[in-house]
């Protein structure tokens, strides 16, 4: 299943960190937030930057706001 989180911010970031903790497929996170210095550290650990919020809802089976 495809996760996509509409900011990544505190919770999200969390959120997250615990789905990696957990072994989730990090292929199978998307992400989309304003400030790209947010989604630097998950994009390095191999999460899906998106370009905007239309590509994260076509992108994502849930999406947590």
């Amino acid at each position: 299943m495809k996760l996509g989180f509409l900011g990544v911010g505190n919770m999200a970031s969390a959120i997250i960190k615990s789905l990696y903790n957990s072994n989730y497929d990090k292929s199978k996170i998307y992400l989309f937030d304003p400030d790209e210095n947010k989604i630097n550290l998950f994009k390095l650990q191999g999460s899906n930057p998106v370009k905007n919020a239309e590509d994260l809802f076509k992108n994502s089976d849930i999406i947590f706001l």
